[in-house]
């Protein structure tokens, strides 16, 4: 057991490679049925211009993260006067 969000939490660890792999543990009246928790939710209902305006921006972000994974990674540049591999000239000694 551990405090985990301020309360005290069964887990079960096991190692994965260098990496601990942590489950949380529930008893059964801590677990409800998916259908008893969201019955109370209405499905939404969108129509003409707000389906229309939530399509486009659907559209827009993946067009967008589309390109932005296209994108070559690039490293900041340096600030004037720090010291890098050009700079330094080698090693001194």
């Amino acid at each position: 057991s551990t405090v985990l969000f301020r309360r005290i939490r069964t887990l079960l660890l096991y190692p994965q490679g260098p990496l601990l792999i942590a489950y949380m543990l529930h008893f059964t009246y801590e677990v409800w049925p998916a259908s008893e928790v969201f019955e109370h939710i209405p499905e939404p209902k969108m129509e003409g211009e707000m389906l229309e305006l939530a399509k486009h921006i659907i559209k827009t972000y993946r067009q967008r993260r589309r390109v932005a994974l296209m994108r070559p990674v690039r490293r900041p540049p340096r600030p004037a006067g720090s010291r890098g591999a050009a700079s330094a000239g080698g090693r001194q000694g």
